[in-house]
């Protein structure tokens, strides 16, 4: 859990073999992300975490997010696959004014796949799976991602990623919906709301690692993603523009 937080700041894949000793790091990173998807209200977040060097052998792990950790299981020249996993965290009622009466959508363990293409010299298209095995949301996501590496030295690399986001009904009605027992305890009085499957956000990540010294990198990145179609229409958000901005100091072990 810890690893995935720090990764919303360290998405660079690294190289992919098996671990060899001395190769982790020891980070602390700072961020201000949305209190819940679809807030406008925003959180600092101060998270240490253990991570692999992105520079060894350690990094077979590609870590996009809380939800999306990548272990590449085979790899060939122009395409590498393997299993995803992650959390899901879900949503407290006291996140915001709209959810008060809702009830909270509970956390949960989600698992997966991807493929990863590899067509151009600097572009990385890659397909994943999601599926919330556990908690309250036991639905389904599909991950269309394009990145593009924009300028990369021995010691400094900078990428930019967009992102479209598929969920399927169960996860769209569980999370942006509005039921009528929720409709009745709402203290908002939110009206019912059907959510269906669709399309529910894009994103544009833009990130960068700089090597300061042998033993000490400093990682930042910044994100803006759009809710859009069913979740963007839900009477549960605050607002359809979602940010996130972090910075990561990472020391060498």
């Amino acid at each position: 859990m810890i690893i995935s937080n720090f990764a919303q700041a360290v998405e660079e894949p690294g190289l992919r073999h098996k671990l060899w000793p001395n190769s982790w790091s020891l980070s602390t990173l700072i961020s201000i992300k949305p209190s819940y998807e679809g807030s406008d209200k925003y959180k600092f977040q101060l998270v240490p975490a253990l991570i692999p060097n992105p520079e060894t052998p350690a990094s077979f792990i590609d870590i996009r997010g809380t939800d999306d950790i990548r272990l590449t299981l085979l790899k060939r020249e122009l395409f590498e696959v393997g299993p995803t996993f992650g959390y899901h965290f879900g949503r407290n009622q006291k996140d915001g004014r709209k959810l008060k009466g809702l009830g909270n959508v509970e956390n949960g363990l989600v698992l997966g796949g991807f493929i990863k293409t590899s067509l151009l010299s600097s572009i990385d298209t890659s397909l994943s799976y999601h599926h919330e095995a556990s908690g309250d949301i036991n639905g389904n996501q599909f991950r269309l991602s394009f990145d593009y590496e924009m300028y990369s030295t021995s010691t400094a690399y900078v990428f930019s990623r967009l992102v479209a986001t598929y969920a399927d009904g169960e996860h769209m009605s569980q999370y942006f919906g509005v039921t009528e027992i929720q409709q009745r305890n709402s203290q908002a009085g939110l009206k019912k709301f059907n959510a269906n499957a669709g399309i529910k956000g894009v994103s544009l990540s833009l990130g960068g690692k700089l090597e300061l010294f042998d033993a000490i990198k400093l990682n930042l990145k910044g994100r803006y993603g759009r809710l859009i179609g069913y979740a963007a229409n839900s009477p549960v958000i605050e607002t359809k523009n979602q940010f996130l901005a972090s910075i990561g100091i990472t020391f060498s072990l």
